[in-house]
């Protein structure tokens, strides 16, 4: 069978952010893993810039362009399709192609920016018998594949607690959210029993919502680990350090660095945390991420098994995101799930 697929939110030929942090064209990375795949086919492109998406269509033979996801919806008969716009258009998009048809709905991260609107998302593909994923396509690159197989090989014996930052003004809902992910991913995604937050928080916006100039974010989980996430301006970089009772080993975009209490943590790099089907380590492009994502869901779908990035996982993500700012701003330690669902980072109306 062959999958007709659909992208919305194409973004710029070029990716290149502004001086917000904003550009990053996931659309390209999503159409480039439609190309490759054999089973599916890239039928149409929406953006609401008509010229971005006409550009991403040219790339592809068959793809139409259109300006609106409601245009593509009406004159297309989608399989797959993916939503690659800005966090606050993600909720209404997600039910638009409920109602319209789609079965399988790849939406980029964060879910959304409200715990409402992530609530009806899951629900509504429920009700629907529609397969929803959410794209925290980290959880297959490398060095994070290899190190989730080598802690569930218990290399690290038991977690204790794992540290993640994200630097340069990045903030949690952004680029933080792909830590506080994968730190759910290492522990085998078990629900978190709290959070506390403290953060500072100015009104400064990114990517139509919300967002703090600095954060801490502390999680438990019934096993008594402890993640720990701060967002801030005063660091450069991002990254995980897991610590374990058998060793500590660092993780970073296309690097890992392991030492343990007793072993030969080289081979154990070799054998975990270097990208086995490539040369080196930076060959990798992080678009092959998005290859084996798509991969994912369509297998996910086909064989009608549970898949990593489901929607339920990208919910519970989601829920410690928007949880953060929710204690921030009461200055509480909360208790998971959440019972206040109202925390939203939509900017007020004037």
């Amino acid at each position: 069978m062959t999958y007709r697929a659909a992208i919305v939110g194409a973004g710029a030929p070029v990716a290149k952010t502004n001086q917000n942090l904003e550009g990053f064209s996931i659309g390209q990375a999503h159409a480039n893993a439609y190309a490759v795949h054999p089973d599916t086919t890239l039928t149409a492109v929406a953006d609401i810039q008509i010229q971005n998406a006409e550009a991403l269509a040219a790339q592809n033979q068959n793809a139409t362009a259109y300006g609106s996801l409601g245009d593509l919806l009406a004159h297309e008969q989608i399989d797959v399709l993916s939503i690659c716009t800005w966090p606050t258009l993600h909720h209404q998009m997600v039910l638009q192609a409920i109602g319209s048809g789609v079965q399988t709905i790849l939406c980029e991260k964060p879910m959304a920016v409200s715990l409402n609107e992530i609530d009806e998302m899951v629900r509504a593909a429920s009700d629907a018998g529609v397969r929803l994923f959410v794209n925290h396509q980290r959880r297959f690159e490398q060095p994070y594949r290899g190190a989730k197989q080598l802690i569930d090989d218990g290399h690290l014996g038991t977690i204790l607690r794992i540290e993640g930052f994200v630097g340069g003004g990045w903030d949690l809902m952004s680029w933080g959210s792909h830590w506080v992910d994968m730190a759910c991913h290492l522990l085998n995604d078990p629900p978190a029993s709290w959070l506390f937050a403290a953060a500072q928080q100015s009104g400064k916006t990114r990517y139509g919502h919300l967002v703090e100039d600095e954060m801490l974010l502390q999680i438990g989980f019934p096993n008594d680990a402890l993640v720990l996430i701060r967002s801030s301006s005063h660091l450069s970089g991002a990254g995980l350090i897991v610590t374990g009772t058998d060793g500590v080993m660092r993780l970073a975009p296309n690097s890992a660095n392991l030492v343990l209490r007793d072993g030969d943590e080289n081979d154990l790099v070799r054998t975990y945390l270097i990208q086995q089907d490539k040369a080196n380590t930076s060959s990798y492009n992080y678009t092959d991420a998005f290859i084996d994502s798509v991969h994912e869901i369509l297998h996910a779908t086909r064989a009608e098994v549970p898949s990593v990035i489901d929607a339920d996982r990208g919910h519970a993500t989601t829920e410690l995101l928007l949880g953060a700012y929710q204690s921030a701003n009461t200055r509480s330690l909360l208790t998971l799930p959440l019972i206040d669902r109202t925390t939203t980072l939509r900017v007020p109306s004037a």
